[in-house]
């Protein structure tokens, strides 16, 4: 048996399927500019449905 879980970008749904899921990674910036518009709901669509969340940056 193993941990699942995704790593969600902007580009995905604001509110992906969780099924399955014990944890996400919502990448909230890249490079020097961009932040993510939806990483809040991201974030709290995975906090609302008891996964784990993280946040990590893309740089280039």
């Amino acid at each position: 048996m193993g941990i699942y879980g995704q790593d969600w970008a902007s580009y995905q749904s604001a509110a992906p399927d969780t099924s399955g899921l014990s944890f996400a990674f919502v990448k909230v910036t890249e490079g020097l500019s961009y932040i993510s518009p939806v990483w809040h709901t991201q974030r709290d669509h995975a906090k609302a449905n008891g996964l784990v969340w993280g946040a990590y940056h893309y740089p280039h």
